[in-house]
C-alpha cells in the first residue's frame, strides 16, 4: 500500500498496478472531481461521500452480498457519519467495508458484518 499525503488529504493506493496505471487513474478521478458543480459538493454529504459514489472498479466482496443487493444499515455506533438505521444498496466494496448508497444519493462506508440483507 501506498499513501499519498498533502497537508489535508491522504490518499491510500493499494494493488499492484504499474505506475502508468496508477497515473491513469487519478487522472480520472482528478477529472471527475474538477467537473462536479459546487451544487453537486454542497447538496449533502463531504467531498470524500460524494468520490465514494463515483463509480470506480473497487473491491470485490465474495460473500453472501454483492453489488447491487438493498441491506439495512444498523443504528451508527461511535465511528460513523450516519444519523439513523437505514436501508440503502451496496455500490462497492472497500476490504471489510461496503459503500452503501441512501435514497438521498448520499453514501456510507459501513463494516460488511453489521449489514443485513434485505
Amino acid at each position: 500500500m501506498t499513501t499519498i499525503v498533502f497537508p489535508d488529504i491522504q490518499i491510500k493506493i493499494t494493488g499492484s498496478g504499474s505506475k502508468e496505471q496508477i497515473s491513469e487513474a487519478l487522472k480520472t478521478m482528478a477529472k471527475d472531481i474538477l467537473s462536479m458543480t459546487a451544487d453537486e459538493i454542497t447538496s449533502g454529504g463531504t467531498l470524500e461521500d460524494h468520490i465514494l459514489c463515483m463509480d470506480y472498479e473497487q473491491e470485490t466482496y465474495s460473500g453472501e452480498l454483492n453489488i447491487g443487493d438493498s441491506v439495512l444499515v444498523p443504528e451508527p455506533n461511535g465511528s460513523d457519519i450516519h444519523m439513523h438505521e437505514f436501508s440503502g444498496y451496496i455500490k462497492s466494496f472497500r476490504g471489510d467495508n461496503a459503500v452503501i448508497e441512501d435514497g438521498d444519493g448520499n453514501c456510507f462506508e459501513i463494516e460488511i458484518e453489521r449489514l443485513t440483507l434485505l
